[in-house]
């Protein structure tokens, strides 16, 4: 599987900030350029959420023609993360995961919740960044671990920054 390289939605509210402060684009600008519903960068910014993962997307054209045009911007483009896309995660599962209880428990995710909420927003594409990021280095360490080895990363463990 190949990760797709996106511009670091964990930055995104620097980039908003940064935008308005220094170009003189207000949230509503930023919004339509995107093609983000009303109020969504200012949800962002306020709560200091990550977006969805469809909605980085539409972020990453927009940023990256954006910042290709600035000087004082084109520094951005460097801050990347990788992610596995939300249907190479499900076919993984599918097709490559040989224990999906342990993968799961790894996380502390529990599999009947993974089915209800978290399938459904992968096979959408609507599934959180973070959640996304969280698969990611799951599925990473699952297959990088010895047979019966694996230590998964909970969310609050990615959330504390225990990433190691």
């Amino acid at each position: 599987m190949e990760k797709r390289t996106i511009i670091n939605p964990g930055a995104y509210s620097i980039f908003i900030r940064q935008m308005v402060r220094d170009d003189g684009l207000s949230i509503a600008e930023i919004n339509r350029g995107i093609g983000w519903n009303d109020y969504y960068a200012n949800t962002l910014l306020k709560d200091n959420k990550m977006p969805t993962f469809n909605n980085c997307l539409m972020a990453e054209a927009y940023f990256k023609e954006y910042f290709m045009r600035s000087n004082k911007f084109k520094r951005h483009l460097r801050k990347t993360i990788q992610v596995y896309e939300p249907i190479d995660v499900i076919d993984w599962l599918e097709s490559e995961c040989d224990d999906q209880d342990l993968w799961l428990a790894g996380m502390s995710q529990d599999k009947s919740n993974f089915l209800k909420s978290d399938l459904p927003s992968l096979e959408t594409g609507e599934i959180l960044f973070k959640k996304l990021m969280l698969f990611t280095i799951n599925i990473d360490r699952y297959e990088d671990s010895p047979i019966g080895d694996y230590i998964g990363l909970s969310m609050d463990e990615y959330e504390r920054g225990e990433i190691g």
